[in-house]
């Protein structure tokens, strides 16, 4: 703020409000902390400790060194993980028992199945590093000291340690269950997984009128009608052959697509993209659950390309290799735009499929209505005070039917998902729906003068930021093309 931003030019005035809306957001969750839940299933730090290390790219040799001693460092990391909950139980803001025990589920699994990536696939992982068979032997054998002594001791340390507090949880429904700190955590939750200024209130408002908006059935979509492919990267191939009809040039075609461990799966999740370095595009990793791919990779295209092209690799690598953004924004995390143009990007691909629009329209529809649908019941449970049974009811009117098993599942589906990970979807409903505003909002400004390519290069080269950003810069945008 000690900044003049008038007197900053075009590029900085954009750093400058990128850095403001992130400082603005962060800052909204101050003397929230104790409702911090770190071991969430699914989000929680033993997913995430996990994914950091099965997915670390060993580039050159020190590399081995860093590696162990983070490994090392796990036990002490947890204990201190560990005393953080106990506190926080203590005062009253421990998980709920049922979500308590999908943690624990969670701590076995991986207790159980960790062994064969950490462990067992640990000298395939440093093969290109060129080290001599004894320094090889030296760090292979420390790697499997340290996962012994260190990781695995300490995920039993917090599976005991939730087994130990499973009952002392107080409060059983949403984060509004703590009262008025449990809604300002959560009016922070919304900024941050939207990426906005958004309150709980303008959000729920916001989705009552995208959900009209959109005004479809939820009936189910077949896709017998799409294309066949046999692997992910015939799709991947594919999505980079026919994106340039309406996006800029990938900065880099380089992947890998590899399939989760069985620690890494989860029932929520069809692939990810692993993030890779800001000064390296080369290295881009997309790991897809096979439990999905085995369902027929014509169901997993619109999530290839949301992780691939042209959603978080694409959009990433582009950031990254983009000199003209300086560093401090790529480290910058706004998972309401990121998760936003990946799922708007998968939706610009059915356009390459051989298919009817009535289908591809059906597809769109019935995957933002679901989208929509959970984020309500999101901001009913963490700021109305839904429980279980209001949950359905709206559901059920929603849905069109009352006691269908469908109904049924997607009611225990989204309650659960609201309270153990409040906000999960908000970051793909919100960010889709504001993306979609933005290209719409350009579409009617410029009529017939409108062009794809050229709009998402415009997009591509503000860079990852809020998307009160990109709202206000569409704006400059379209007034530079009257």
């Amino acid at each position: 703020e000690e900044f003049d931003r008038s007197g900053l030019t075009s590029s900085q005035k954009q750093t400058y409000d990128t850095l403001e809306s992130y400082f603005e957001i962060q800052l909204s969750y101050e003397g929230t902390t104790e409702l911090q839940s770190i071991f969430a299933p699914q989000s929680g730090i033993v997913a995430n400790l996990f994914t950091t290390l099965s997915e670390f790219t060993f580039y050159e040799k020190d590399d081995t060194d860093l590696y162990l001693a983070v490994l090392k460092d796990t036990k002490r990391y947890m204990d201190e993980c560990i005393e953080f909950t106990r506190k926080q139980a203590e005062d009253g803001y421990f998980m709920a028992e049922d979500i308590a025990q999908q943690s624990i589920d969670e701590c076995k699994k991986h207790i159980k199945n960790d062994k064969s990536v950490l462990v067992d696939e640990f000298e395939s992982r440093i093969k290109s590093l060129g080290l001599s068979d004894s320094e090889k032997k030296t760090v292979v054998e420390t790697n499997k000291k340290y996962f012994e002594e260190y990781y695995i001791p300490a995920l039993k340390s917090a599976n005991s340690t939730l087994e130990s507090l499973k009952k002392s949880g107080k409060n059983e429904e949403g984060l509004c269950g703590y009262g008025k700190i449990g809604k300002k955590y959560y009016s922070a939750i919304v900024k941050d997984k939207t990426s906005s200024s958004m309150t709980p209130e303008e959000l729920k408002s916001y989705l009552t009128n995208s959900f009209t908006k959109v005004g479809m059935s939820m009936s189910n979509v077949s896709q017998d009608d799409l294309s066949k492919f046999k692997d992910a990267d015939e799709v991947l191939e594919f999505l980079i052959e026919n994106i340039e009809e309406d996006f800029p040039t990938p900065v880099t075609t380089s992947y890998t697509a590899d399939y989760m461990s069985d620690s890494a799966k989860s029932d929520n999740v069809g692939a990810y993209y692993v993030q890779g370095r800001i000064d390296d595009t080369s290295v881009n990793i997309i790991k897809i659950n096979p439990d999905f791919a085995n369902k027929g990779m014509t169901q997993m295209y619109t999530t290839l390309a949301h992780e691939g092209y042209p959603g978080h690799l694409y959009q990433f690598t582009a950031s990254n290799a983009n000199k003209d953004i300086p560093n401090v924004r790529k480290i910058l995390s706004f998972i309401g735009a990121t998760e936003g143009w990946a799922q708007y990007a998968s939706k610009c691909t059915l356009d390459y499929l051989d298919t009817s629009e009535g289908i591809k329209k059906l597809i769109y529809a019935n995957d933002i209505l679901g989208y929509i649908l959970y984020s309500m019941v999101d901001v009913g449970v963490n700021y109305n005070g839904w429980d279980y049974e209001k949950v359905k009811e709206y559901m059920s009117t929603a849905l069109g039917s009352a006691d269908s098993e469908s109904v049924t599942a997607a009611t225990k589906e989204a309650y659960d998902l609201a309270r153990s990970n409040p906000g999960y979807f908000l970051p793909y409903t919100v960010g889709y729906l504001k993306m979609i505003d933005m290209r719409e909002t350009a579409e009617s400004e410029l009529g017939s003068s409108f062009d794809a390519k050229e709009y998402h290069t415009f997009i591509m080269n503000l860079g990852i930021t809020s998307i009160d950003v990109y709202e206000k810069a569409l704006d400059m945008w379209l007034e530079s093309k009257k």
